[in-house]
Parts: C-alpha cells; structure tokens; sequence
C-alpha cells in the first residue's frame, strides 16, 4: 500500500511540476515573439528565428554532450533546470533586448533548461506511471495544465499591457523559483541509472529495432510540423500581425487551450471505443492543411488569423503533440527498452531527430525572411503541413491501426 501510495505522491508532483513548466510557456513563446518583433524597428521575426534555432540547435548538441548528466544524476539535472529557467527570466530583466546578443543568451540558458528538464521528466513519466495509467496521467495533467494555460496568458497579456514585458518577468521568476521548491519533493520509487554512458549500443540497438526507428521518424514529423516548428512560428507571426495587443494575444491563446479541454474530454470519453482513435486523429487532419491555405488566399483576414492559431493551439500543440505524440513514444519505449538500461540513451537520439525536424524548417523560414519572402511563408505552412498524413499513421500502434 505504501508503494501505491508513493507512486500516487510522485505522478501529483510530476503533474504539478509540468503545470508550473507551462505556465511558462506562453510568455516564452508568443509574448517573447511579440517582444522581440516590438523592439524591432522593422518589426521582423528575425530575432525571434534566430533565437528558436540557436535553442534548438543547442538542445540537440546538449542531449548528446551532456548526456552522462541526465543519465548519472537524473533527479538532480531535473531540479537544476529550474535554476536555469532563473536565469533566463533574470536575464531578460537585466540585459538589453536590442542588443544582437539577447537572443542568443536567452536561447542557450533556455536550451539548458530543456535539455536538463524534459530527458529526466520522460524518463521519469515512464517509470513512475504504468501503462495501465498512463492514458489516465497524460489526459489528467494536460487537463489542468489547459486550465492554467486559460488563465496565464490573459493574467500575463494585461501584465505586459499594464507594466512592460521585463516587469512581467518577475511573476514567471516566482514561478521558477517554486519549481525549484516542488521537485525537491519529489522521490523516485525506482532505482535510477548510474551506469556509464553507452551511446555505441543505444545506437546498435537502435539500428536493429524498428520500433525504435519509428520513433526517429516521430519525431522528425514532430520538429517539421509540431513542436517549435516553422508551422507553429508562422501560425504566430500571422495572429501578431493582425490583431492589436499583446491582451489580445493572450486572449486567444486562453481560448485555444480552453477548445483544449473540451477536446481531451471528448477523447477520453471515446478513445478506447474500436476504431474511434483513428477516426479522431484522421479527422482532424483536413483543417491543418486547408488553414493555411485560407490564410493564403485572405492574409489580411483577422477571422481567418485567430481561426488558424487558436485550432493550432487546441489540435496540433496539445492534442497531437502532448496527447498523441508523447504517449505513443513514451509506449514504445516502455514495451521495447525494458531494463532502462539505454532508455535516456536512446531519448537523446531522439532528441537529435526532433532537432533535425525544427531546425531545416527555421533556418528555410529565416532564409524566406531576409531575402524578402515574407509573403509566401504560408506557401511553406502549407507544404510543411502534409507531414500529418506519415505523422497519424506512425502515431497508431497495429493493433489500434487492425480495430479501424
């Protein structure tokens, strides 16, 4: 019973913790978006671009470098990236925003945080939660963390609105230093590695287990069109440049992740019913492509602009990504790496193909902005947006893929 317990205990401060993590993100996302476009005299994204690839470009290279980090000291790097999501908020406080150096000190202190907190915190989603659970964890925490999400960037756009965008950065400085505070809570129920770095077999292992390719393939889908991709940045700069604040961003934003709490509901309601998760997940395909294409064909249609972000919010970047995405690879490696000897190993990997995803898209984005093509990157959305189609079909497993 004391077991059952612990592992209740654990999975609340995993959820907890996640929540404190994106309540974050608006602020690091669209408002940073919004900031650096406004200290911009030509109001560009370029400063915002080279932030994202710097980040990611960071990422992928820490996964690897800093692997025996994650691997050797799991509990204590997942503590510590709160101590650099500190120093990005103290940096934005402190440090020039017009400065050709911002970006790239706010992308390499946020790419430590990652790095240091989302390879421990999948590891640990893993072994904390049983499969049996997990659909229940993942639909549970991401329900709260939609509510959070309501709530934080209205609170954070009449914030920046009222005061200014560093002033801002107190707030999410509190946050920070309370998710400090919360992980020291937490303690594993399992054993956690302490092996030596073994980057040769994960890769063997890899190489002759198609299970984990897919993976590989998963996430490269996941950095063409998902998470921190050019789509996502795009679906952005378009409701920027149509609507008024950064109130009205917020706004929106709380409007998405609000769609995305009726959504999970209605997926929780009916997903274990034959076939009906490839119905959902097909279903929803159509408005990911032909968004962009009104967006194209009207790009001075505020309608169609808030359309567009406020779906991408609620279907790409909760449903699919947090949802679908997280648990299927979370699944695969629970059912193919059962002794977790190679299990952080192999995150890593992934980590490099997610990077390979977002950062080709970024840098052909960036590219279109200075030489002046501005006006056909939803021409880019557009084609970035077939990755769906490969991206449901890997994100079923056979057996589901069968009761269709």
């Amino acid at each position: 019973m004391s077991f059952r317990r612990g592992l209740r205990t654990n999975e609340n401060v995993l959820i907890a913790v996640d929540v404190l993590v994106h309540s974050r993100a608006a602020f690091m996302g669209i408002f940073l978006m919004a900031f650096m476009m406004g200290v911009s005299l030509s109001q560009s994204p370029t400063s915002y671009l080279v932030y994202n690839i710097v980040r990611y470009v960071c990422m992928g290279a820490f996964a690897v470098l800093f692997l025996w980090v994650t691997k050797r000291h799991t509990l204590a790097a997942w503590r510590i990236s709160a101590v650099f999501s500190i120093s990005q908020m103290l940096a934005v406080i402190l440090l020039d925003p017009t400065a050709d150096y911002f970006p790239f000190v706010i992308a390499v202190l946020s790419a430590f945080e990652s790095m240091l907190y989302w390879r421990p915190k999948m590891y640990f989603d893993v072994n904390e939660v049983s499969n049996e659970r997990r659909l229940r964890f993942k639909t549970v925490g991401q329900l709260i963390v939609e509510v959070i999400k309501i709530i934080m960037p209205v609170i954070l756009g009449i914030s920046i609105v009222k005061t200014s965008y560093e002033l801002t950065s107190i707030v999410i400085l509190a946050i920070s230093a309370f998710q400090l505070l919360l992980s020291i809570l937490f303690r594993p129920t399992h054993h956690l590695p302490s092996q030596k770095v073994n980057f040769a077999a994960a890769f063997e292992k890899v190489s002759n287990n198609p299970s984990l390719q897919k993976i590989m393939w998963i996430q490269v889908l996941r950095g063409v069109l998902l998470t921190g991709s050019a789509y996502i940045i795009i679906v952005s700069i378009h409701l920027y440049q149509n609507v008024d604040s950064s109130l009205d961003l917020g706004i929106f934003t709380a409007i998405g992740s609000l769609l995305s709490i009726i959504l999970l509901l209605l997926y929780r309601r009916v997903a274990k019913r034959k076939g009906s998760q490839m119905t959902i997940l097909v279903g929803l395909c159509s408005p990911i492509i032909l968004l962009p294409v009104v967006c194209f064909l009207f790009p001075g249609s505020t309608i169609a602009a808030i359309v567009f972000y406020v779906y991408t919010q609620c279907v790409l970047e909760t449903f699919y990504n947090q949802v679908i995405a997280v648990k299927r690879l979370q699944d695969i490696m629970k059912q193919h790496l059962r002794d977790d000897s190679l299990r952080i190993e192999v995150e890593s990997m992934s980590e490099v193909a997610l990077t390979i995803g977002r950062v080709v898209t970024l840098v052909a984005l960036l590219l279109m902005v200075q030489m002046g093509l501005e006006q056909y990157i939803m021409v880019f959305a557009i084609i970035s947006s077939l990755a769906i189609i490969p991206f449901v079909r890997m994100a079923l497993s056979r057996k589901e893929v069968r009761q269709a």
